[in-house]
């Protein structure tokens, strides 16, 4: 007959400090850039009655670390009431649907888009779409 080995207890040299997700950050936006994000916005707000709807807010997909997030110019997410908040926890609200990104000077570069686009993976939204309204027609 084995015995069970004691249960370990976790033991803490200090008490764990809480983790701050921040609602906000400045960060530089073209007036093209605002006035498109602006419409999508607006366009999207329709939905309003079967979808929560965000525009330019933090989500964040990991509680355990903050700087596991994306900011996406517009995200969508059915079937779930549009309240007013700072940002969007995974772990609460669950994950958005759709997730649509301006591209901008600062993500062009196909490198910065390409890790972009891994944490959208890692974020597990079902459907991103992309525009670039200053790229030549």
């Amino acid at each position: 007959m084995q015995h069970a080995a004691p249960a370990r207890r976790l033991r803490h040299v200090r008490a764990p400090s809480p983790l701050h997700f921040p609602e906000e950050a400045v960060v530089p936006e073209t007036k093209r850039h605002l006035e498109i994000r602006t419409l999508l916005y607006t366009v999207l707000k329709t939905f309003a009655d079967r979808a929560a709807i965000g525009s330019n807010q933090f989500v964040y997909w990991s509680a355990s670390d903050p700087s596991r997030c994306l900011a996406p110019d517009a995200f969508v997410r059915l079937g779930t009431p549009d309240t007013l908040f700072g940002s969007w926890k995974m772990w609460e609200r669950g994950a958005p649907e759709l997730a649509v990104e301006i591209v901008s000077e600062l993500d062009a570069d196909p490198q910065t888009w390409a890790e972009k686009l891994a944490k959208y993976h890692e974020l597990g939204v079902l459907e991103l779409g992309r525009t670039s309204p200053d790229r030549p027609r």
